[in-house]
Parts: C-alpha cells; sequence; structure tokens
C-alpha cells in the first residue's frame, strides 16, 4: 500500500512541473523575498536477487524530495527528505523516513571562505576516502561543519563531521572525522592530497594520509591513490591502501582498463563507495586482499552504454582475516587441494548496462558471478542480478 502511495505521490509531482522547466533542475517558483526555489524530487526502485546455496530476493523503493532556496547573493539553504521501503528475504528489510539533507551555506565569509552547515552529502575524489554512496538503498550523510577555500587552481576544505547513524539502519559504530583535503591541477596531471583524523566513541583514535593523482597522457587515462594508517585502539594500525589503474580509448567508443588494487590487513575505510569497487557483487572488499581488474565498456546504442569487468581476488597476508560477507577462512592459513598454503580468494566477472528511457528516467541492468578460490572457507558459486529504475523530477 505505501509502494502504491509513493508511485502516485511521484505521479502528482510530475503533473504539477511545468513541462518547459529541465528535469534535473526541479520545478522553480516564485517567493517574495527569496532570489530563487526550486523544488524536485526522484523516485528509485530497484530489485536484486543473490544466489548462492539459496535464492534470495530484495525490493526496494526510494521516494527524495528536496527543495532548494537561493536567500541572496551570499546566503542559500537546502532541505531533502526521502522514504524508503525495502521488502528483502537477506534479512535486512526495513521502512522508514527522515531528512535526508537540510544544511545552509554562506559564501565569501571574511571573502575568504565558503561555509556549510548541517547535514550534508560529500564526495572527495574517486569515492574511496569519503562518499555519498549513492547505490545505497538510504545514502549517506554526515553533520557538522566544512569550510571551503578556493584559490586560483586548486581548493582547501576543512572538515569536522559525524555520520548521520539514523540515515543507515544497523550502523552502530560512531565516529568524528575531521582533516583537510586539497585539490589542485596542472598541465599535466591533477592531485589531491588528503589527511583525516577518525575518533571512533570507545577510544578508537587512527589517523589516514594520502594522495590521489590522475591524468591523460599519450592517450592512456590513468590515476594513481595512496594512503596509510595509523593509530591506536582496540585494533593498533598501521596499514596501507594502493590503487593504480589506466584506460586505454579504442575508437568506436571502445575503452578498455586494467587496473590493480591493494588493502592491508586491517585497513579501515572511513566513507567510502564501497559498491561501485571490488566487484559489484559486494563478496569481497576493503580489508587483506588485493585485485587485479580488467574492464571494457562501450556504446551500445544512443543513450546507452555497457561495461564489463573481471576481478581476480587473492589475499595480501595468507594468515590474516579478510572483511567480507562471503565468510572467507581468517585467523589461519588456508590449503589448497595440495595441501599448500593458498592465497587465492576467487574470481569474479560483471557485465552491466544503463542508458535513459526518457529525459526523466534512467534503466540500470546488471549480472555479477562470483567464483571461489582455495582460499574461500565457502566452496559455492554465487550469482547476484539487480535491475534499478530511477525518475527525476
Amino acid at each position: 500500500m505505501t509502494a502504491k502511495l509513493i508511485a502516485l505521490g511521484a505521479i502528482v509531482a510530475l503533473l504539477l512541473i511545468p513541462a518547459p522547466v529541465q528535469a534535473q533542475d526541479g520545478a522553480v517558483l516564485t517567493v517574495p523575498g527569496v532570489q530563487k526555489m526550486t523544488l524536485g524530487g526522484e523516485l528509485r526502485w530497484r530489485a536484486d536477487t543473490r544466489e548462492q546455496t539459496n535464492k534470495a530476493t530484495n525490493n526496494t523503493s526510494r521516494f527524495r524530495l528536496f527543495m532548494d532556496m537561493q536567500v541572496n547573493d551570499r546566503v542559500s539553504a537546502f532541505i531533502e527528505t526521502q522514504y524508503v521501503e525495502s521488502d528483502s528475504e537477506l534479512g535486512s528489510a526495513f521502512t522508514g523516513a527522515n531528512v535526508f539533507q537540510a544544511y545552509g551555506k554562506v559564501t565569501d565569509v571574511f571573502d575568504l571562505a565558503d561555509v556549510q552547515f548541517g547535514r550534508f552529502e560529500m564526495k572527495y575524489g574517486n569515492g574511496r576516502i569519503l562518499a555519498d554512496n549513492w547505490w545505497a538503498d538510504t545514502g549517506r550523510t554526515y553533520e557538522g561543519l566544512r569550510s571551503s577555500m578556493n584559490m586560483e587552481g586548486h581548493k582547501l576544505d576543512l572538515i569536522y563531521v559525524r555520520p548521520v547513524l539514523d540515515i543507515s539502519p544497523g550502523t552502530s559504530n560512531e565516529k568524528t572525522i575531521s582533516g583537510l583535503y586539497f585539490e589542485n591541477s596542472t598541465d599535466l596531471f591533477n592531485y589531491d592530497a588528503y589527511a583525516f583524523d577518525i575518533n571512533e566513541d570507545g577510544d578508537t583514535d587512527f589517523r589516514t594520509y594520502g594522495a590521489l593523482l590522475d591524468g591523460t597522457n599519450m592517450g592512456l587515462a590513468w590515476d594513481f591513490e595512496y594512503a596509510i594508517q595509523n593509530g591506536e585502539g582496540e585494533v593498533d594500525r598501521d596499514d596501507s591502501m594502493l590503487i593504480m589503474n589506466v584506460k586505454k580509448d579504442m575508437g568506436e567508443g571502445l575503452i578498455l582498463g586494467l587496473g590493480y588494487e591493494s588493502y592491508s590487513e586491517t585497513y579501515e575505510m572511513i566513507g567510502s563507495l564501497g559498491h561501485c569497487y571490488s566487484g559489484w557483487a559486494d563478496i569481497v572488499r576493503w580489508k587483506n586482499y588485493e585485485d587485479v581488474i580488467l574492464s571494457a565498456s562501450m556504446p551500445v546504442m544512443d543513450g546507452w552504454k555497457g561495461f564489463a569487468e573481471y576481478h581476480n581476488f587473492s589475499m595480501e597476508t595468507i594468515r590474516g582475516s579478510v572483511s567480507s560477507p562471503y565468510k572467507y577462512k581468517g585467523g589461519n592459513a588456508s590449503f589448497n587441494s595440495n595441501g599448500q598454503a593458498s592465497d587465492d580468494l576467487g574470481n569474479e566477472i560483471d557485465l552491466y548496462i544503463k542508458g535513459n528511457l526518457g529525459k526523466r528516467t534512467g534503466l540500470f541492468l546488471g549480472i555479477s558471478r562470483f567464483m571461489p578460490g582455495d582460499a574461500a572457507d565457502n566452496q559455492f558459486n554465487q550469482t547476484w542480478m539487480f535491475a534499478q529504475i530511477n525518475m527525476k523530477f
């Protein structure tokens, strides 16, 4: 019943929006005392099924409405609400409404910086440090303060935030994130640098320092990211993350890529866009593994693009543990059929396609197949499929 009301509300909202208005801009209203007010929203539905020893399906609908208000040349405000309903056979069903974003922004404070305060999304670099997590049913937001200083050719953000726990059901690790993110560009490449202190409730404190470089040279698009992590608490950390990718445009829109990712045994992700890396099936992720990636993408028709990825996973430290819902062996070495210690976690193939069904609607389809290696505790293949429809108004 609730899902029907959500769909009906979206249809009514669409009918109320003037036809000339662009879909991504929402409906622009004239309000006395305000320079500009924009109303809009999004309706998303996704179904996915995961088949391992048995089959389980998850259906999720999400409805968002926003109001963006430009009060004057320097002051603006934004508020966005969302309602999420999940019907899952995977044991994680939930239903809830909340304020997804609510923030104010003042530009040119002391002619130096733009200041944002309240509850807001963040995304930096390639999303491996702090990201909006657009794939998640509920998304991800933070509460706090962000100051952005834009100077010629570069930008510096100072951040003091905490994750919003009521956005993501089941989230339990309360933590304060403070630090800086610097962005710059040259004629040859772009580079970012960051430093964050993460203080988790329960006396765990660790720091993350890193740099990201990317560019296009000699017909190759490339990126390189390296981060180190140290600190103390329940787990003493001395860890690192290494990312290397290169892509080549072969012509006619065909792009081929080669990548490598490595995460040490106790590396802790702060707020990454986890789903889009380490395979789309979300089986191996984030700790004590290496991933060699082959990728390809190309247009398949007007407004549509197809993607393919192959992942080869291995343990970085054989006697370490892997953070994974697939329940890999941890603490002791895994052994192959010859009685030798194995670091082979397995392979994954991802195929997906996305495109437009009109100016307001997009469709996203995909399938993943994971084949475990000798180091996997669960020796069965797994298939994951999804279909997602997204409509903006």
